[in-house]
């Protein structure tokens, strides 16, 4: 299990991405990760994520749907 607070603290770039979630994504849907120094893929298997995630408002951000369509949400 990997527990995740505050996911909506990330900060965007310049750009509006958000590449700390873009990892986090990576992870979830292809379940690992690439290696570029071996150009290999990392499997990581049985695992799953919690996080928490405050209003959007007072400086926090808000997630981007790329990521949150993989999430069930609990209010």
């Amino acid at each position: 299990m990997v527990f995740i607070d505050d996911l909506n603290i990330v900060l965007k770039e310049e750009f509006g991405t958000q590449p700390a979630l873009e990892i986090i994504r990576q992870m979830i849907e292809y379940k690992g990760y690439y290696n570029m120094n071996e150009f290999s893929f990392k499997n990581i298997e049985d695992h799953f994520f919690v996080t928490t995630s405050g209003l959007p408002t007072g400086g926090r951000t808000t997630v981007s749907e790329r990521l949150v369509r993989n999430w069930n949400i609990l209010s």
